[in-house]
């Protein structure tokens, strides 16, 4: 699903509708608590070619987890820390207009963090400069449950929002509008720093600005 978003025509053509025209891109993998891994390092996205090589990269990856339990909690603090001097950590070579979270979750998980431990990651992401968490959730089971948790303990800022992809077959579709959506509105942000996040079932995907 991100790998067929970022060749889709949308996700591109909101890039480069952008005022600088790239982004650059992380994909991480998440589980339980202290399970978290970069599996893509840091890509620069500009046009088809540099989608197309990403997407490539996104395909070549495989999880190092196993899906016994889920950490929301862990998931938003690896990715907040991801995100270098914008949000208070180490230059990373990248700076941004905004910094954005979007997280891709299976919508049925064995959770291993109670509500108020989710809750206080994404404040503390909101805080440290992330302009918006977004989240898509895949699978039919379970859905409403997962948008409803989405909505009250994940989501939040600059025109967060939870998208459903029915089973991993819509996946394509659901990530390209999520992430068009996404790119477009933190696209708007006249401040600098910018970043997004892109997850799939327990991936993690952040996007940036290159540091000039």
């Amino acid at each position: 699903g991100v790998a067929g978003a970022f060749e889709s025509s949308d996700v591109i053509d909101a890039i480069q509708e952008g005022e600088m025209g790239r982004i650059a891109t992380s994909l991480v993998f998440f589980a339980g608590p202290g399970s978290q891994a970069v599996a893509v390092s840091w890509t620069e996205i500009s046009d088809t070619a540099s989608a197309q090589a990403f997407a490539s990269a996104v395909r070549a990856s495989t999880r190092p987890f196993t899906t016994s339990s889920t950490s929301l909690a862990g998931a938003l603090g690896f990715a907040t820390a991801q995100f270098g001097v914008e949000t208070g950590g180490p230059d990373n070579g990248f700076a941004s207009d905004a910094q954005a979270i979007s997280l891709m979750t299976e919508s049925f998980l064995f959770l291993a963090d109670d509500e108020a431990t989710v809750q206080g990651a994404r404040d503390a992401a909101l805080a440290s400069g992330v302009d918006v968490i977004n989240g898509i959730t895949v699978g039919n089971r379970n859905s409403a449950a997962a948008t409803a948790y989405y909505q009250a303990n994940i989501i939040g800022g600059i025109e967060s929002a939870v998208e459903s992809a029915r089973n991993y077959a819509a996946l394509p579709d659901t990530a390209t509008t999520s992430f068009g959506n996404q790119i477009r509105a933190v696209s708007l942000i006249p401040e600098p720093g910018w970043v997004i996040a892109l997850p799939l079932a327990l991936s993690l995907l952040l996007v940036r600005h290159r540091r000039t």
